[in-house]
Order: structure tokens, then sequence, then C-alpha cells
């Protein structure tokens, strides 16, 4: 991940290593903020790709919380199947997000069933 601005690596340690954690917490801030408003647009199996591990385990994250909050306040309306169907997207998803990381890498798909 490149930094969002210069980072000064001189001086006493103390200092510029301070300046590197702080750009990389600018860099990370920059991402995550232009990650959010893409996650909902795009395909996962897309997405995973055009961010750092870290925000993608972050924003995913957050939509996975609000996706089941919203399963939630559903059931309360009286979805009686509100948090089953969302499981069921979730897992759908993750299995998308599993073959997509593994194929190329590993060449097998035998682990990647649902529980459901």
């Amino acid at each position: 991940m490149a930094f969002a601005g210069d980072c000064r690596c001189d001086g006493p340690v103390e200092v510029w290593l301070q300046n590197v954690v702080d750009s990389m917490r600018a860099a990370l801030s920059a991402e995550f903020k232009a990650a959010m408003p893409v996650y909902a647009e795009k395909a996962r199996t897309q997405w995973l790709f055009d961010n750092s591990v870290q925000n993608t385990v972050v924003v995913s994250r957050a939509f996975f919380t609000q996706e089941v909050n919203e399963a939630f306040a559903d059931m309360e309306n009286g979805n009686e199947d509100a948090l089953k169907a969302s499981a069921a997207i979730c897992v759908a998803s993750l299995s998308d997000q599993l073959l997509t990381l593994m194929v190329p890498l590993f060449g097998f798909v035998e682990c990647v069933q649902a529980p459901f």
C-alpha cells in the first residue's frame, strides 16, 4: 500500500519510526474511506482485490454487522425467515470469495462446502 503523503525517515529513530506509523495509519484511513462506498457497488469477488487485507476485513465485517442488524429488524417486523435468508446470502457470498481465493492458490475446491 502506498502512503497517502510523504514520510520523512531521518533524525532520531523514535521520530522517524513514529512518522512511518502515522503515514501507515493515514494510508489505511484513506483507503478505508474509499472502500466503504464501493463495497455495495461491486461484486465481492472483484472487490477483494482492490484493497489491503486489513481494510478488506474491516469493511466486510462492518457491512456484515449492518446486514445482520437489518435481518433482526426485519424479524421484529414480522419476517420470521429474515435471519435464515441473511445467513444463506452470507454463506453464498463467503463460498464465492473462498473459491476466488483458493482455486488459483491451491487448485482445489473440495473444502468449500456450505454448512447448511
